[in-house]
């Protein structure tokens, strides 16, 4: 055991070193000092317990190696003495501290995992509860339990929320940053209303986030008047909004609904009672889905619960039952994601008119230009001179989806398919219809040119889907494609295309699509 001494003294110095570093990087500053002091009796120990057999053989360094270790152990010793005695001076200069807030601040302080540590009489004596009844307890089961919550900065919040916005604050924050946070707060009765008015401060160890501590003023006085005052404003302000709406609401001839995620209830004008023949303007979500067509059901959750506020608006067609039958109908709508507000779905719901699928400004299919008035705009295009082509496309099973869908189904896809090929490549309306499947278009754009030739190398015109509710439909087409220059007149250009078109028809040709450059 003759090393006995100098390796406790060693794993003291030790010790001590350790001690001293992480003081130095809580504060943010190298104690030289004390620093150089461990290095010191570490690095002696450590001689001392390398070369022992060396000092053995000599008495004099023997002495030596017992008066060092003796001084490194009082060294060490009261190192250690003073450390413990200036903690002890901290926690009673805590104390104090603490003690003086309690006068006339308000204040809570936080753990990392949003548990109160420390908390001001006066704000327990608000919340009508023991100070050692709140120490340990989560803030916010604090502030539900005792308190009902108005808002928070001004915005009306639930307790939820208030705890996705602490989590998201203590994620973000830097040392240094503060947070304003003024708590509308009524009591459980509703009697008394005060403002709860915070400093947030974020507190750091080691660059690590360990918590916060929030701290304001106490004025009851004052604080219960600025409350009365701002929740007399927003009842006035709520009051004058419904106002606005439910005039806007009595007008509009379009069905408006909302839909409450979290009360999961959907509210809905008097136009959408009607149109939808539903019993009355508020029903729960579950007897709103009773009216939806069971093979669409996941279909429409699917759209719902896909809804981000990167991606927040959606636009869906499915069968609801009016009555005794099904009808298509078309909903648009956008969730509101609005900082405190509840999870809300606001939209529009419409009958689809298997005619006229969709309200434009080109009423489509019945009302679309004919034969006759095609090749009086052709040849107008001819004489004046300027570049165009003329495609004619069919789309070929649509037939197919007539027999298995029925032609209701098979009209509203024909009709998108047009309005979305109108929108793309048409200008001036110069789309017509020449038989029942069969349709002509004139692209007088160069850009719009050199689109429809790209989308049909890529296959998005002859190859594409839609989905009506849990019907999922693949749309083919075909196309033929003949430029203005390749003939002499309006007749032999819509011939050419005719031509090419069925040329892409015939079952051993490999593409959907045709130029009639490369087959005259």
């Amino acid at each position: 055991m003759k090393y006995a001494e100098v390796i406790c003294a060693l794993i003291m110095s030790i010790i001590l070193l350790s001690v001293y570093i992480t003081q130095s990087i809580i504060e943010r500053r190298i104690l030289k000092g004390r620093l150089i002091l461990a290095f010191v009796c570490t690095g002696l120990m450590t001689l001392a317990l390398c070369l022992s057999d060396i000092i053995s053989e000599h008495k004099s360094l023997e002495y030596t190696k017992e008066g060092v270790t003796i001084a490194v152990y009082v060294v060490v010793g009261m190192a250690f003495f003073k450390t413990i005695a200036a903690s002890t001076s901290r926690s009673h200069l805590e104390s104090e501290f603490i003690k003086s807030l309690e006068n006339d601040k308000i204040f809570v302080l936080l753990d990392r995992k949003e548990k109160i540590k420390q908390i001001s009489s006066n704000l327990c004596k608000l919340a009508g509860v023991e100070k050692g009844d709140a120490m340990g307890k989560r803030f916010f089961d604090f502030l539900s339990n005792n308190f009902v919550l108005i808002s928070l900065n001004d915005t009306q919040i639930k307790m939820s929320k208030v705890r996705e916005h602490f989590r998201a604050w203590a994620e973000e924050c830097k040392e240094g940053d503060t947070c304003k946070r003024e708590f509308l707060v009524s009591s459980k009765d509703g009697k008394d209303t005060n403002i709860l008015n915070f400093t947030d401060n974020p507190i750091f160890k080691a660059s690590r986030y360990t918590g916060h501590l929030l701290i304001g003023d106490l004025d009851e006085e004052a604080s219960m008047l600025s409350a009365q005052r701002k929740l007399s404003d927003k009842t006035s302000e709520l009051s004058n909004v419904k106002a606005r709406m439910r005039a806007l609401f009595d007008i509009t001839k379009e069905s408006i609904f909302y839909y409450n995620i979290d009360e999961n209830y959907v509210w809905g004008n008097d136009a959408f009672v009607h149109d939808l023949n539903v019993n009355g303007n508020t029903i729960a979500r579950s007897d709103f889905e009773h009216y939806i067509h069971p093979d669409d059901m996941a279909f429409y959750r699917k759209a719902i619960s896909e809804l981000t506020e990167a991606k927040p608006a959606y636009d869906v067609k499915y069968r609801f039952k009016t009555g005794a039958n099904y009808q298509f109908v078309h909903e648009r709508g956008k969730r509101i994601f609005a900082k405190g507000a509840d999870d809300e779905i606001a939209g529009t719901i419409e009958i689809v008119n298997d005619k006229h699928f969709e309200h434009s400004d080109m009423p489509l299919l019945d009302s679309i230009k004919d034969e006759a008035q095609m090749y009086a705009d052709i040849e107008g295009s001819l004489r004046e001179g300027y570049p165009f082509e003329i495609a004619m496309f069919k789309l070929t099973n649509l037939p197919d989806i007539n027999k298995e869908h029925g032609r209701s189904i098979g009209n509203m896809v024909l009709g998108e398919y047009v309005k979305a090929i109108n929108d793309k490549l048409v200008n001036d309306g110069m789309i017509y219809r020449i038989s029942g499947l069969d349709f002509v278009i004139v692209v007088n754009d160069g850009r719009k040119m050199t689109l429809l030739r790209s989308m049909l190398d890529k296959g998005i015109l002859t190859a594409s889907a839609m989905d009506y509710g849990g019907i999922h439909l693949d749309i083919k087409a075909n196309y033929g494609v003949a430029f203005y220059n390749e003939c002499r007149n309006a007749k032999e250009l819509v011939q050419a295309s005719e031509r090419a078109l069925n040329m892409s028809l015939l079952p051993n040709y490999n593409a959907d699509y045709v130029f009639y450059s490369d087959i005259k």
